[in-house]
């Protein structure tokens, strides 16, 4: 097998860390302001950024109003204890869209144990948390919709058994109970369509939806 050289090396590296999705940064440790002095393609993708909008800058550019500084303070802390970091913050492309980087940090020792670097692999975890915060809405709605039709059962049972001992009653107005058969029938109809509703909701949401027992 034929050795590669130390330049061959290097590219196979570079065009490795080209093709990822992830953005990768390199940022110097032992200039002021920790400098960026590479970005992969990856990294301008997410970003929308330009190579000489971002070399020699602090990666803070990327943060905003909405950027959390409690977040904030705990990178300051693990890159003053020079230790590895995973965190999940709200930054800012180019354009000024947010979106939720997920990223980590490893710092980068030479032989005599020295900080010489920083690694950051960024990930844009925006729609992964757009997909779990609609999944937790629907979640919401099934348990609505559940609890309500568990409502709308009770009542059913208690008006039938309240319309069953009001007709077994001979003293019983006949008029109340020809008004009570309206009544009845105009909530069923209504219970009807709400019971489609809920039907349709479980057809496009996936849900376990109590069944409404009026079929």
């Amino acid at each position: 097998m034929k050795n590669l050289s130390k330049s061959q090396l290097d590219n196979i590296f570079l065009n490795m860390i080209n093709q990822l999705n992830e953005g990768v940064l390199i940022v110097d440790a032992t200039q002021k302001g920790l400098p960026i002095i590479s970005a992969n393609r990856g990294f301008y993708k997410i970003t929308g950024y330009k190579p000489d909008e971002v070399i020699g800058k602090n990666p803070k550019f990327l943060s905003g109003k909405d950027t959390d500084t409690v977040t904030q303070g705990l990178i300051r802390d693990c890159i003053n204890k020079k230790q590895n970091g995973s965190f999940t913050i709200c930054n800012y492309k180019k354009d000024g869209t947010k979106f939720w980087n997920h990223f980590t940090i490893t710092p980068i020792f030479d032989n005599q144990h020295n900080l010489t670097h920083w690694v950051g692999i960024e990930r844009d975890i925006s729609l992964i948390l757009e997909i779990a915060n609609n999944k937790s809405k629907s979640q919401s709605m099934v348990t609505t919709i559940n609890t309500l039709s568990d409502v709308i059962n009770n009542f059913l049972n208690y008006f039938s058994y309240f319309k069953q001992e009001c007709e077994s009653n001979p003293n019983v107005d006949k008029e109340l109970l020809t008004e009570l058969d309206d009544v009845y029938e105009k909530f069923i109809n209504d219970i009807r369509l709400l019971y489609m509703a809920v039907k349709y909701k479980d057809k496009n949401l996936g849900g376990d939806f109590s069944v409404l027992d009026i079929e």
